[in-house]
């Protein structure tokens, strides 16, 4: 049992959720490129985990661990009626993270921590208003999350 492993178990919202590799994404796996897949430590759905618990809430999908840190990513269109939606996804992440998932949160994270994976074409232009408050929210908007 991996560092990730050990962490996620010890979280009551997502202790069944852990997958090897990136089992957890299903075909949303095919958004995330890996240098070296034996570095992938595993993955967590917290969507799919946390759906029964948080129904009316804005759940963020993923979180992959690589080399010893967590990457967490939202795929989702990325439009400018959805920077709205991805800042809920994001809040309702970080008050999970300090409330519900201590350990998780504790756990070394990568660079990007927070990435917005645009499925399908991004209509958020460079330089646009919308584009400048996702960077400010600490989120970075990619078509795919390299782990590398």
């Amino acid at each position: 049992m991996n560092n990730f492993e050990k962490t996620v178990v010890t979280i009551p919202d997502i202790a069944n959720g852990y997958c090897k590799g990136l089992g957890a994404l299903g075909a949303d796996s095919s958004y995330v490129s890996v240098k070296y897949t034996r570095l992938i430590d595993g993955s967590v759905d917290i969507d799919s985990c946390t759906k029964e618990l948080y129904p009316a809430s804005n759940r963020w999908d993923y979180v992959v661990s690589y080399d010893g840190r967590a990457y967490y990513f939202e795929v989702h269109p990325a439009t400018e009626g959805e920077v709205k939606m991805m800042e809920a996804k994001l809040k309702w992440l970080k008050g999970w993270l300090k409330q519900n998932a201590q350990p998780l949160d504790e756990y070394p994270s990568g660079t990007p921590q927070f990435t917005w994976v645009h499925s399908g074409k991004c209509g958020l232009a460079k330089g646009s208003k919308e584009y400048w408050k996702v960077a400010m929210l600490g989120l970075v908007l990619k078509n795919r999350l390299s782990l590398e």
